[in-house]
C-alpha cells in the first residue's frame, strides 16, 4: 500500500518541478538580508532543491533574481510537499551553497554576508524559521563532533578516536529515536550506515530503518525503497545541468577576479591591425594603460580625448594598449582612423568567429569601457580610470 501511495504522490507532484521558476505553486518563502558589502554586488541568486517525491536524483531550480547595487533584501519562492533542504547560490560573491530548511508554508529569514563563503554548504541560524534552526542546530553539533574527531586523528590518538566514534553513534541514535523530523532521522541513519558499520551491525541498522518507516509513514524518504529510484525527468536533467553551469561560472568569475586583483600581473599577446601578435611583455615603458573598447561604444570613444591628453603629457613613460572587442574588424579599423588614434597600440580581442578571446574574457570585462593601469612589470596599479582620473593617478605616481 505504501508503494502505491508513493507512486500516486510522484504522479501528482511531478508537475511542480516542470519549470525552473515555479512561483504560482510556491509554498515556501526565503528572505535574505544582505550586509552592506554584499549588497554592492550585482549578481544572480538562485534557490534549488532535490525533489525526493519524484526521485532521489531529481533537482529543480525554483526561483532566481538579479540583485541591483544597493539592494539589501532578496525574496525567493520555492515549493515542497514536506520538510526539505533548499540550496541558495550566489553567482559571484557570498555563499555558493547556503542551506535553507523549510516545511510547507514556512518563511525562512537569513542574514547573509559577503564573507559567508565556504566550499561546502553553509548552515547558519535564521532570524525566522523554527524547523530551519532545529536542523541547523543538529548539523552544527554534528560538525563540532566531526571536527574534534579529525583533530584526534591528526594527533594519532587512536583510543580517543574510538571514544569519539562511540559518542557520534550515540548522538545519531538519540536523534533518530527522539526527533520529530524525518530529515534529521534519515540523515542520522545514513551517517551510521556509511561511517559506523564497525560499531553497529546490520540487524541494528535494519531496526533503525523500520523505526523511521513507522514513525514517518507519509514521507517517501522513510520508505525502505527510498534511494533506489535515481531517474530524472527532462526538466530535472536540465536543472542539474544548469546548476553545474552556475557553479562553473562562479569559479570562472573568481578566477578572473584573482587575475585582475590589484598587484596581479597581466599577460596578453593579441594580434595587431596587421594580424601580427603584439605581446604585452614587449612594452618596457614605465606604465602601460590597457583600454578595452569597441567602435559601437559611445562612452568608450568619449574617453579617447582624456587618454590622448595623458599620453601627450607622459609620452616617454606611458603606452596605450587598446583592445577592441568589435566583431566587425573593419568597423574597428575605421574608428581608429576617424578618432585619430594612431598613437595607441591597437590589438583585437575577438576572433573571426565573432567570439571574444579567452585572454580578454579572463580580464573579467563585464561592461566597457574597462581599463587597467600597469607598472613596468605589468602589474595592476589601478583600474577604470575614466575621464580625468588617468592623469590624476599618473600625476600622483610621478610625484612620489
Amino acid at each position: 500500500m505504501a508503494k502505491v501511495i508513493f507512486i500516486i504522490c510522484i504522479s501528482i507532484t511531478a508537475l511542480f518541478c516542470f519549470s525552473f521558476q515555479v512561483k504560482e505553486k510556491s509554498n515556501v518563502t526565503i528572505i535574505l538580508h544582505l550586509d552592506e558589502e554584499l549588497s554592492q554586488i550585482e549578481q544572480k541568486v538562485y534557490v534549488s532543491s532535490f525533489c525526493q517525491w519524484i526521485s532521489g536524483a531529481e533537482q529543480c531550480i525554483w526561483d532566481s533574481t538579479l540583485t541591483q547595487k544597493g539592494q539589501k533584501t532578496i525574496v525567493l519562492q520555492a515549493y515542497t510537499p514536506f520538510e526539505n533542504e533548499f540550496k541558495i547560490a550566489f553567482a559571484k560573491e557570498g555563499p555558493a551553497k547556503l542551506a535553507a530548511l523549510a516545511l510547507p508554508g514556512d518563511t525562512v529569514e537569513l542574514n547573509v554576508g559577503y564573507k559567508d563563503e565556504n566550499p561546502t554548504t553553509i548552515y547558519k541560524k535564521a532570524t525566522k524559521g523554527a524547523f530551519h534552526n532545529t536542523y541547523t542546530q543538529f548539523h552544527l553539533i554534528q560538525a563540532m563532533h566531526w571536527n574534534k574527531k579529525h583533530k584526534l586523528n591528526e594527533e594519532h590518538k587512536k583510543d580517543s578516536v574510538v571514544l569519539k566514534d562511540k559518542e557520534l553513534v550515540s548522538f545519531y541514535q538519540n536523534h533518530i529515536e527522539q526527533t520529530k523530523h524525518p530529515l534529521i532521522a534519515r540523515r542520522g541513519a545514513v551517517m551510521l550506515k556509511v561511517f559506523f558499520s564497525d560499531y553497529i551491525d546490520k540487524d541494528a541498522l535494519q531496526a533503525i530503518e523500520e523505526h523511521i518507516s513507522k514513525t514517518f509513514p507519509d514521507d517517501p524518504r522513510s520508505l525502505p525503497v527510498y534511494g533506489s529510484n535515481r531517474t530524472q525527468t527532462e526538466r530535472g536533467i536540465r536543472a542539474a545541468k544548469r546548476l553545474t553551469e552556475i557553479e562553473r561560472e562562479r569559479k570562472d568569475y573568481k578566477r578572473r577576479k584573482r587575475i585582475n586583483a590589484t598587484g596581479s600581473t597581466i599577460n596578453l599577446n593579441l594580434n595587431g591591425i596587421d594580424g601580427e601578435p603584439i605581446p604585452l611583455s614587449s612594452l618596457t615603458n614605465k606604465y602601460t594603460y590597457i583600454d578595452v573598447w569597441a567602435s559601437w561604444c559611445k562612452p568608450c570613444r568619449m574617453q579617447f580625448p582624456h587618454i590622448k591628453q595623458a599620453l601627450s603629457k607622459y609620452s616617454e613613460d606611458l603606452k596605450v594598449y587598446a583592445i577592441s572587442i568589435d566583431y566587425n574588424h573593419d568597423l574597428w579599423k575605421e574608428a581608429i582612423k576617424k578618432d585619430s588614434l594612431q598613437s595607441f597600440i591597437h590589438v583585437i580581442g575577438t576572433n573571426n568567429n565573432r567570439r571574444i578571446l579567452k585572454e580578454v574574457e579572463d580580464l573579467g570585462v563585464e561592461r566597457i569601457p574597462k581599463s587597467f593601469l600597469l607598472d613596468k612589470n605589468h602589474r595592476i596599479i589601478a583600474k577604470d580610470l575614466h575621464d580625468g582620473r588617468l592623469i590624476e593617478v599618473l600625476d600622483s605616481l610621478t610625484t612620489k
